[in-house]
């Protein structure tokens, strides 16, 4: 199976921006999390990449949806519809919303957390199934790590759509 790769490791391959000035950037993103910003949103505003190269790069990784055989149905639907948008360069949209691929990708990136997020519930409850161990309780605690990990990801992109419309 293909691994997917984030915004950020695309924009590195394509040169469009160095490993250091990521990290900077999604630091920055980090520290300023109410603003509800997007990784994209950023380097566009601040001139780091232009909006052709952030497509460029975002087809990829709708690409990558599109190319992996467990995707749902639904979302690659979502992911093909929005690489077509992006393909047609859509009219500009204010700051304060979402072009519709915008939130399509948002809506991809959520079902995939959330896909993610019910893997670990199953694994946890297998998990605790074992022997008990040093192993199985690192796995567990492991899981749950990952898992509070994925939700604080799966509330930020909730309130990102509900925030952007």
């Amino acid at each position: 199976m293909k691994k997917k790769r984030y915004l950020g490791e695309i924009l590195i391959d394509f040169n469009f921006i160095t490993p250091e000035k990521l990290e900077e950037v999604l630091q920055l993103q980090k520290a300023r999390q109410e603003e509800h910003l997007l990784l994209g949103e950023i380097l566009i505003r601040d001139k780091i990449i232009n909006q052709q190269q952030l497509e460029k790069a975002l087809k990829i990784t709708l690409q990558d949806v599109i190319d992996d055989e467990n995707t749902d149905k639904l979302i690659r639907e979502a992911a093909e519809l929005s690489l077509k948008k992006i393909n047609h360069n859509l009219e500009e949209t204010p700051d304060n919303k979402l072009t519709e691929e915008g939130r399509a990708i948002l809506v991809i990136r959520l079902k995939d957390y959330q896909s993610q997020k019910d893997d670990l519930k199953k694994s946890i409850i297998k998990n605790k199934q074992l022997k008990i161990t040093k192993f199985r309780n690192i796995m567990i605690h492991n899981s749950k790590a990952k898992m509070i990990e994925l939700e604080k990801k799966i509330q930020m992109l909730e309130r990102d759509l509900n925030f952007f419309g």
